[in-house]
């Protein structure tokens, strides 16, 4: 185990979930801050995907890739000889035939297997493990709330939530078992809340596809929120680098939101900005939420500015056109 828990500028960072929405953004700014990468994925072989994940190495030898999955007890190996390990992966499924097999479980034994085999490491100094908004917001929400460190989703069940409950069970495991580890290993926890931003490949995350590409393409987006705490992946993946650099994130809950709005507001933003599209535009009046994120901790530990809700979503609709998972119908001047 290790005595000295800084991470030294230049390690190798083992990150989980490396070629999903999030954690292509985490690499590339693990890279861009001179770090090495052993990306942890399902299929090494899988070329059609772990070509992006290739493509961010500015050279080859600082990209490792190591296949795992969560139900794979192989973090002991996955870990050897790395400075920190930033657990990203998670089954984001909504809906399952078991969802406390495939939903529940793979989450909590993952965060248990990532805690203890960190703690084993002799290398391993810190562990960032991505959350999420699920874990932390409860409806419903009292008048003017201000959702803190402390707060927890108490009532999220199987029945109604598996993903939420298992964000929840996880991050509860993690951090209960971290109280026996705490003298091997650091951690720090990142909650975003609902993901936008510009997809880096055409593999969409439920974000994107069940819910912008839905709205784009002029299809109904059942399960759409009313109302939520959205944020940027580009701010979430910059708060994993804070959360994996600074000395005073140890022990935190560092919330991520760049701010609260409805689906409402989404759809006719998205039709202001694109109205070359069939943009089906909500007409429930939810009202705009009262509630708010303490994102405190975050910003003074150096995220000072959220990338705003106007740009969030100009930019993951230009993305999804990127990638090709809508047309592009934009006038051309």
């Amino acid at each position: 185990m290790s005595t000295d828990k800084t991470v030294p500028k230049g390690g190798k960072i083992c990150v989980t979930g490396a070629a999903g929405f999030i954690g292509l953004y985490i690499v590339e700014k693990l890279f861009e801050r001179g770090y090495k990468v052993r990306a942890v994925v399902r299929d090494v072989k899988n070329e059609e995907k772990n070509k992006y994940l290739k493509a961010l190495a500015p050279k080859p030898e600082q990209l490792e890739l190591f296949e795992a999955d969560l139900s794979a007890n192989k973090y002991d190996e996955a870990f050897e000889g790395c400075d920190a390990v930033i657990h990203v992966a998670s089954p984001y499924i909504y809906s399952a035939k078991d969802p406390q097999k495939e939903i529940v479980d793979p989450a909590v034994e993952g965060a248990k297997s990532v805690l203890l085999a960190a703690a084993k490491s002799p290398s391993v100094k810190r562990i960032v493990f991505t959350s999420s908004g699920g874990a932390v917001i409860h409806f419903p929400v009292p008048p003017k709330y201000k959702f803190t460190q402390s707060d927890w989703n108490t009532q999220a069940t199987l029945q109604t939530n598996a993903y939420f409950l298992s964000k929840k069970l996880a991050e509860e495991a993690i951090w209960n078992l971290h109280k026996e580890h705490s003298n091997e290993v650091d951690l720090v926890v990142v909650n975003p809340l609902l993901v936008f931003g510009p997809p880096k490949t055409p593999f969409l995350n439920v974000s994107q596809s069940n819910f912008f590409q839905k709205m784009m393409l002029g299809q109904p987006t059942p399960g759409a929120p009313p109302a939520a705490g959205i944020t940027d992946v580009r701010d979430v993946a910059e708060a994993h680098i804070i959360a994996l650099e600074h000395p005073k994130a140890v022990g935190q809950r560092l919330f991520c939101c760049s701010c609260t709005v409805t689906w409402k507001q989404i759809t006719e933003e998205a039709k202001k900005q694109f109205p070359e599209y069939n943009v089906i535009v909500e007409t429930n009046n939810t009202p705009q939420p009262d509630w708010t994120i303490d994102t405190t901790p975050l910003q003074e530990l150096g995220l000072k500015e959220f990338i705003p809700f106007e740009k969030m979503i100009k930019d993951t609709v230009e993305g999804l056109i990127s990638v090709g998972a809508i047309p592009d119908l934009r006038k051309k001047n």
